[in-house]
C-alpha cells in the first residue's frame, strides 16, 4: 500500500476512534462480543489500528517510550497470577469456570493496553497530536449537548419523550435514561462522569489553566473552545450526579490549588527577601509563609468538598441525610452507608479486600474474584437487594467495584506495587515536558497527564473495568507528549 494512503487511512481511523469515545457500549457490539455492559465501538479502530498500524511497526523495528515497561511488567504478572489460580482453593459459584472468567479479564486487560500503547506510539509530532484533540473536543462537545437535551427535557416535563428511549436504544446497551441525572451517550451516568474525569476534563482544565488551545478558534479574541467546553462539562458532570465524580474533579482542582500554592511560595520569597535585612527575619519568613499558604489550600479545598457535598444533599435524594447530625448515631460504617445508598460498594470493597488478606502476594488470578463473594462477603451484605440481584439472578460473577481492590485480590501487593509504579513513571515522565520544551500545547499534555493521574485515584474507587479507554488513551497521549519534547530537544542539539 501507498505509504501515504496508509498515512491517510491510520489518520481517518484515529479521527473515527475518538468520535466513537462517547459511546460505551454500543448494542450491535454487546451482540457480537456477548458483553454486558462494556462494549466500546471504539474498540473495533483500535483493532483496525493494531492489526494495519502498529504491529507493522514494531515488526519493522519501531521503538516504544521507556515508560511502557512497567505496564509490561503488570502484564507478565496478571498472566502469572492466571496460571496460579489454578494451585489456588478458589471456590465454585454457579455454572462460571475458571478459564471463561481469567480469559474475558486478560481480554479487558489487553484492550486496555493496547489503546495506551497505540496512543502512546502514534503520534510523532506536536502537530499529529494537536490534530487528534481537535477531535477530542468535538467528541466532548458531543457529549455535553446530548446530556444537556436529556436534563432540558427531565426539567420542563419531569421525563423523557419516547424518542429519546429509542435514541438511548441504539447506542447503549442499557437502553436507560436515569430519572433527574444525565446519562450521555455512555451506559449509566457514573460512566459518563468517568470519561468526562478521565480524559475530557483535564484535557479543557489544562487547556484552560496553560492558555493553550488545539484550534485557532477565539471568541471575542480570548475565549478558546476549550475554555466554553470546560464551563459545559462541569455542568454536565454536576447534572450527573456521580458522587465520586464529583470527588475526582474536586481533587484535580485541589492539586491545581497545590501547583498555585508552591508558585506563590516561590514569588513570595523572592519577591520579599531581598527587601529583609535581618537574618531572622529571612528564616521566619521562609518558615511562616510556607505554613500560612498550606493552612489556606486545607482551607480552600475543605470550603470545597462541603460546599460540593451540600449541594449535592438538596439535588441527589442518596446524599439528602449527609448533613443529618442523626446519621452518625447509626451505628457501623455499613449502616451509615447504607442510608447514604453506597452500602453495596462497601460491601464489594470488603469481600475483595477480605480475599486480599487471605492471598496477598500474587492475589486469586484475573476475573477470579466473584468467586468468594458467597463465602467471603459480610453478613450485612445478604440483605442488600443488589448483592442479592448479582449473587442469585444475574448472568455475571460479582466484582470488586473498585480497580484498586480489584487489583490488591486479584494481583496481590506485587500487582498493585508494579501498576502504582507505572501511574507514577507516567507523572515523572510527562512532568519532564516542561524542562524539554516551551511548546505550550505540550505543556498542556504534561498537565493533563497529571491531572489524569489524580482522578484515576478517586476514579478507582468506583469503576473497576480495564476495557473503558480513557484514561489508557489520556495517559498514552501524554507519554507521546513527553516522547515528542525529548525528541525535539534532541534535535536542537544535533
Amino acid at each position: 500500500m501507498n505509504a501515504r494512503l496508509a498515512e491517510t487511512l491510520h489518520k481517518w481511523t484515529w479521527i473515527i476512534l475518538v468520535l466513537l469515545l462517547p459511546v460505551t457500549s454500543l448494542p450491535l457490539m454487546a451482540r457480537l462480543t456477548g458483553a454486558s455492559s462494556v462494549a466500546a465501538p471504539s474498540a473495533i479502530l483500535l483493532l483496525v489500528l493494531v492489526l494495519a498500524w502498529f504491529i507493522p511497526h514494531i515488526l519493522r523495528g519501531g521503538r516504544l517510550p521507556h515508560a511502557v515497561v512497567p505496564l509490561i511488567g503488570f502484564v507478565l504478572l496478571a498472566l502469572i497470577s492466571a496460571a496460579g489460580a489454578y494451585f489456588l482453593p478458589i471456590p465454585a459459584f454457579r455454572e462460571f469456570n475458571l478459564l471463561r472468567s481469567e480469559l474475558e479479564a486478560l481480554l479487558t486487560l489487553a484492550i486496555g493496553v493496547c489503546f495506551y500503547l497505540v496512543a502512546a506510539s502514534w503520534p510523532r509530532t506536536a502537530g499529529q497530536l494537536r490534530n487528534i484533540f481537535i477531535w477530542v473536543n468535538l467528541a466532548g462537545a458531543v457529549i455535553i449537548l446530548w446530556s444537556l437535551v436529556q436534563a432540558v427535557y427531565w426539567r420542563v416535563q419531569t421525563g423523557y419523550p419516547d424518542w429519546m428511549y429509542r435514541v438511548q436504544d441504539l447506542i447503549s446497551a442499557s437502553g436507560n435514561l436515569y430519572p433527574g441525572r444525565a446519562t450521555g451517550l455512555a451506559y449509566e451516568p457514573s460512566w459518563l462522569a468517568h470519561q468526562l474525569n478521565l480524559l475530557f476534563l483535564p484535557y479543557w482544565l489544562a487547556a484552560t489553566v496553560q492558555r493553550s488551545s488545539a484550534m485557532r478558534f477565539r471568541l471575542l479574541r480570548r475565549i478558546s473552545l476549550e475554555n466554553i467546553l470546560l464551563l459545559g462539562g462541569v455542568l454536565v458532570l454536576y447534572l450527573s450526579l456521580s458522587r465520586v465524580g464529583w470527588l475526582s474533579f474536586l481533587a484535580c482542582l485541589a492539586y491545581l490549588i497545590l501547583l498555585a500554592n508552591v508558585r506563590l511560595v516561590h514569588w513570595a520569597r523572592a519577591r520579599f527577601q531581598p527587601h529583609l535585612q535581618s537574618s531572622a527575619a529571612r528564616r521566619a519568613l521562609l518558615r511562616l509563609l510556607p505554613a500560612l499558604l498550606s493552612i489556606g489550600l486545607v482551607i480552600a479545598y475543605l470550603g470545597l468538598g462541603i460546599g460540593s457535598a451540600y449541594l449535592l444533599s438538596k439535588v441527589d435524594f442518596r446524599m439528602a441525610r449527609l448533613f443529618d447530625p442523626a446519621l452518625l448515631e447509626q451505628g457501623g460504617l455499613l449502616e451509615i452507608a447504607n442510608q447514604l445508598v453506597f452500602a453495596e460498594r462497601v460491601v464489594f470493597w470488603q469481600t475483595g479486600l477480605e480475599v486480599f488478606n487471605k492471598f496477598p502476594i500474587l492475589g486469586v488470578g484475573p476475573g477470579n474474584v466473584g468467586y468468594f463473594f458467597p463465602t467471603d462477603m459480610p453478613a450485612f451484605g445478604w440483605a442488600l437487594h443488589e448483592v442479592s440481584l448479582i449473587l442469585h439472578e444475574l448472568d455475571s460473577l460479582p466484582n470488586a467495584k473498585s480497580m484498586w481492590v480489584r487489583i490488591l485480590a486479584e494481583n496481590g501487593i506485587v500487582g498493585l506495587s508494579v501498576f502504582a509504579g507505572w501511574l507514577f513513571l507516567q507523572w515523572t515522565y510527562a512532568r519532564q515536558i516542561k524542562h524539554l520544551t516551551a511548546d505550550p500545547f505540550l505543556r498542556t499534555m504534561e498537565m493533563m497527564t497529571a491531572l489524569v493521574v489524580v482522578a484515576l485515584i478517586v476514579e478507582g474507587f468506583s469503576v473497576d473495568t480495564y476495557a473503558l479507554p480513557y484514561f489508557w488513551l489520556a495517559l498514552g497521549w501524554g507519554t507521546a507528549a513527553a516522547w515528542i519534547a525529548r525528541r525535539q530537544k534532541e534535535s536542537v542539539h544535533e
